[in-house]
């Protein structure tokens, strides 16, 4: 991080990895990402915070005999934070995506819109909500969108979200709620939940 001290945070971030397999019958599959980014935090007010974030990616997989993958992929996040008294935080973050793959030209475009809440019980525990609105189109629409491309996602509106809630209830035993859910086309909708409670000796 850059400027720490000031208004203005820079954080600059380059990342490589390498994997192999070298354990199927047909030879060796080799995956390949790199990553570059540069996230810009812009303070504001005390209560507001501007942070965008501009980022490349590439991977290739390759086996033995021949390329089975190779996407060049761009993104802009853009995220405004607003705190109240320590307690209330609110977030409105969207994202752009653009993947291509070279192999078979296939070309992805991603939008994503989150709005988020986070509610804080000072010494208590935290609340905290969001839900996702993802759009996902490519082309040729003839060809298969591999899971590889648009984070997972399908053709068309996804939609997701997430509830959890840590409460610490004294100063041995704490409970924990998180409930998730996603609905996209042709899937349907799915959802998981789990409840714990921990105790301390």
């Amino acid at each position: 991080y850059f400027f720490t001290s000031s208004p203005f945070n820079l954080r600059l971030r380059w990342a490589s990895d390498d994997r192999e397999n070298n354990l199927l019958i047909y030879g060796k599959d080799q995956d390949k990402r790199t990553s570059q980014s540069a996230l810009l935090r812009y303070r504001v007010s005390p209560k507001n915070i501007l942070e965008s974030e501009f980022s490349k990616e590439k991977r290739e997989r390759q086996n033995t005999a021949f390329n089975l993958l190779s996407i060049d992929g761009k993104s802009v996040r853009i995220d405004f934070t607003r705190r109240e008294k320590n307690s209330l935080e609110m977030t409105l973050s969207s994202k752009l995506l653009s993947e291509d793959e070279g192999e078979s030209g296939l070309k992805v475009n991603l939008f994503e819109l989150t709005p988020k809440v986070s509610f804080s019980l000072i010494g208590q525990g935290r609340l905290h909500s969001e839900i996702s609105w993802i759009r996902v189109n490519f082309s040729p629409a003839s060809r298969i969108l591999p899971w590889e491309m648009a984070e997972g996602k399908k053709s068309g509106n996804n939609f997701a979200w997430v509830l959890s809630f840590d409460y610490k209830l004294n100063q041995a035993l704490s409970a924990t709620f998180n409930y998730s859910g996603l609905k996209e086309p042709i899937r349907g909708t799915r959802h998981n939940g789990k409840f714990e409670v921990k105790a301390y000796f």
